[in-house]
C-alpha cells in the first residue's frame, strides 16, 4: 500500500503542477571587497582551509614563495635569495592547508649554498606561520627510524584531509608511501612501493573520499631496455584493499574521487570522462581536459567548431552548466565559477592577453575579467593577481533573503511581475505551487483538472473540514479523481458535469477558458462570500451559458473585464491570471 501511495504522489506532482512544492531560494548576486596585500606573485592556489599559496617565477627560477591568510597577511614567507629553485616551476604553488595546519610541500630539487642538492622535509606550520615540526619526523617515528636516519621525500599528493608522501631510503634502493591524516596528524597508511632489486612495484597517489588512486607495476629488462607494465590499477581503501578496478590498457590516467566521480583519460579515442564508484563510465570520454569536481561541478574543455578548445563546467550527471566559451577555467566555489577570456588590455597591444573573472550559475559576470590569475572561492575568500600583486577578494555574507518571497522561490517570476502579489497570496495559502521546484510557468494554460484541485482546496479551507484528499484517492483512478469527487460531493459542480451529456465530459486535461473558470469559482465559496461590491456591465456575456456565474463574480470584484468592457469568456486562462482570481477568492473568504 505504501508503494502505491508513493506512486500516486509522484504522478500528482508531475501532472497537477498546482500543488505547492518546496522551492529553491535564490540569493542576490554576491558582493565582495578587494583587499590589496602588497605581495608580489605570479601564481596563486587556494588551499583547503581558505588560505592561499603563492610563488614568484622569475624566468625558470622560483626566488620566493609563501602562504597568505584571508586577511591579506603573509603568514609564511620563504625567500630563497641566492638559492633559487630550478625545478617544479609550473603548476601548483606546492602547499597544503587543512584546518589549522599548513604544510610546505617539496618543489623537487633545490640547490644548497655549497651547490649540492637537498630535499625538503615538509615543514608544518600553524595558521599564524609558526613552525610546528616536519612531516619527515613523523614518518621516521612511524617507521621506527632515528632522527639521524636519512630519508628523501621525492614528492607528495594531497586531498580531502590526507597527505600522501613518497619516500626513498638513503641508499636509494627502496621506496615507500606514507599517508598522513591531517585531522589527527598521524600516519594512517604505509606501503613499500619499490625495491629496486625486484620486478614488482607500485605508485600511490592522492586520497579523496576514502579512496587511494594507485597502480601496481612489473619491470622487466629486455633487448629494448626497460619495460614497465601496469598489472593492476584503480582505487584502494586505507587498508590497502582494492575497491575499484580500472583497465590500464584502456585508460592512461585516473584521478581522485570527488562528488562520487573520478576523471579518467581514455587512450583511444583520446579524451577525458568520469567513472562512478562502481568503476562504470558515467560521463563519456569526450573532453580534452577534465578537472576534479568541486562541490558538484568540474571544469572541462572540448573542441568547439570555429573556436578551438574552449572551457566550461559540467555537473556530476554530465550536464553542461556553464557553456564552452572560455579560454580557461580554474574551478568552482561557493556559487561562483572561475573562467578566463582573451582580450587586449590596451588598444596598442600586439597580442591578446588571458584575463580571469568569475560568473554565477546563470553565466552572469560577478567578478570582472581583469585579473591575471584567480582562485575559486573557499570560506568566503578568493585570491587574484593583477599587475603582479596579490589581492584578496573577500566575499560578504549574502544578504538575508525571505525564503517565502515568490520571486526567490520561482526563477521565472520577476520581482515586479504584475501578478506577483496575487501569486504570493495564493502560494502562502497553499492553493498553488510550481511546475517544478523553481518554476511557476506563468504563461502556461490551466486545465479543468488543475482548477478542480484549486477550488477543492479553497472550499475545504473555508469549510475547515481538513479533507485528506490523498486518503480518498481510489486505486487505479486518475490523479485528479479525488478532487473531482470532492467537487461533486460538495455541490461545486453537478454530478453530470463530467458524464453524458455533461458540459465538460472528457475535458479534465484540456485547457479551461475564462467562462468555465467562472463556473468553478462561482460555486466554490458559501453564498455570503459573494457580496455585491460594484456594478458589473460586461458587453459580451449576454446569453452565455455561464453568464450568471460571470456576473456573480464580477459584482463581487473577484473577476474583471478588459478595458473595452468585454469579459472574453472564450479566452484560455494562464497560470498568472489564475493566481489573480485565486487571490481575489481568498479575499472574498476573509
Amino acid at each position: 500500500m505504501k508503494k502505491h501511495i508513493s506512486i500516486f504522489f509522484l504522478v500528482l506532482a508531475l501532472c497537477l503542477s498546482m500543488i505547492p512544492t518546496a522551492g529553491a531560494v535564490y540569493a542576490a548576486q554576491p558582493s565582495y571587497t578587494v583587499i590589496p596585500t602588497g605581495i608580489d606573485a605570479t601564481n596563486v592556489d587556494i588551499l583547503d582551509n581558505g588560505y592561499c599559496g603563492y610563488k614568484v617565477i622569475d624566468g625558470y627560477e622560483i626566488p620566493r614563495k609563501g602562504i597568505i591568510a584571508p586577511s591579506g597577511k603573509a603568514v609564511v614567507t620563504r625567500d630563497f635569495g641566492d638559492d633559487p629553485i630550478y625545478m617544479g616551476v609550473y603548476g601548483t604553488t606546492h602547499a597544503v592547508g587543512y584546518g589549522d595546519t599548513i604544510i610546505d610541500l617539496p618543489i623537487y630539487l633545490r640547490h644548497s649554498a655549497d651547490g649540492t642538492e637537498s630535499w625538503e622535509d615538509l615543514p608544518i606550520y600553524d595558521t599564524d606561520g609558526k613552525l610546528q615540526g616536519h612531516v619527515s619526523d613523523r614518518i621516521r617515528r612511524y617507521a621506527g627510524l632515528g632522527s639521524i636516519d636519512a630519508i628523501s621525500i621525492s614528492h607528495a599528493f594531497w586531498g580531502d584531509g590526507y597527505l600522501t608522501v613518497s619516500v626513498d631510503t638513503a641508499d636509494g634502493n627502496q621506496a615507500f608511501a606514507y599517508i598522513l591524516d591531517l585531522r589527527k596528524m598521524e600516519i594512517c597508511f604505509s606501503m613499500q612501493t619499490y625495491d629496486y632489486g625486484e620486478e614488482e612495484g607500485a605508485e600511490i597517489y592522492s586520497v579523496n573520499e576514502g579512496l587511494i588512486a594507485y597502480e601496481k607495476t612489473r619491470t622487466t629488462y629486455g633487448d629494448n631496455g626497460l619495460d614497465i607494465t601496469i598489472t593492476e590499477a584503480g582505487w584502494m581503501d586505507l587498508s590497502g584493499k582494492q575497491m575499484i578496478a580500472i583497465d590500464p590498457d584502456k585508460y592512461v590516467r585516473w584521478e581522485e574521487f570527488s562528488g562520487g566521480r573520478a576523471a579518467v583519460l581514455q587512450d583511444s579515442p583520446r579524451g577525458y570522462g568520469y567513472v562512478d564508484k562502481t568503476g562504470k563510465l558515467v560521463i563519456p570520454c569526450e573532453y580534452d581536459d577534465g578537472g576534479i569536481f568541486m562541490d558538484g561541478y568540474a571544469a572541462v574543455s572540448k573542441y568547439v567548431q570555429n573556436a578551438g578548445g574552449r572551457f566550461g563546467y559540467i555537473d556530476t550527471s554530465g550536464k553542461t552548466v556553464i557553456p564552452f566559451q572560455y579560454e580557461d577555467a580554474n574551478g568552482y566555489g561557493e556559487g561562483l565559477f572561475t573562467v578566463a577570456i582573451q582580450t587586449m588590455k590596451h588598444p596598442d597591444d600586439m597580442f591578446y592577453s588571458t584575463v580571469y573573472g568569475m560568473v554565477d550559475k546563470n553565466n552572469t559576470t560577478v567578478v570582472p575579467f581583469e585579473y591575471d590569475a584567480i582562485t575559486p572561492v573557499k570560506n568566503g575568500a578568493a585570491y587574484a593577481i593583477k599587475d603582479g600583486k596579490v589581492f584578496v577578494l573577500k566575499f560578504a555574507e549574502p544578504s538575508p533573503v525571505d525564503p517565502n518571497d515568490i520571486s526567490n522561490i520561482f526563477t521565472d517570476v520577476p520581482v515586479n511581475a504584475w501578478y506577483a502579489g496575487y501569486l504570493q497570496k495564493a502560494y502562502d495559502n497553499k492553493i498553488v505551487g510550481g511546475t517544478s521546484a523553481d518554476k511557476y510557468s506563468p504563461t502556461a494554460q490551466l486545465t479543468h483538472a488543475q482548477i478542480m484541485v484549486m477550488v477543492a482546496q479553497l472550499h475545504s479551507k473555508q469549510k475547515g473540514d481538513n479533507y485528506d484528499f490523498a486518503a480518498h484517492q481510489k486505486a487505479g483512478a486518475a490523479w485528479y479523481q479525488t478532487y473531482e469527487d470532492y467537487c461533486v460531493a460538495e455541490g461545486i459542480v453537478p454530478a453530470e458535469t463530467f458524464t453524458d451529456p455533461g458540459l465538460f465530459k472528457g475535458q479534465e486535461n484540456k485547457p479551461v477558458n475564462r467562462g468555465q473558470m467562472a463556473f468553478y469559482f462561482a460555486h466554490t465559496l458559501t453564498d455570503d462570500s459573494y457580496k455585491d461590491k460594484q456594478e458589473a456591465t460586461l458587453s459580451d456575456i449576454d446569453g452565455h451559458v455561464f453568464a450568471p456565474e460571470i456576473e456573480r463574480l464580477a459584482k463581487a470584484n473577484i473577476v474583471g473585464g478588459y478595458s473595452d468592457g468585454t469579459f472574453k469568456p472564450g479566452n484560455l486562462v494562464t497560470r498568472a491570471e489564475a493566481s489573480v482570481f485565486l487571490a481575489n477568492i481568498l479575499d472574498a473568504m476573509e
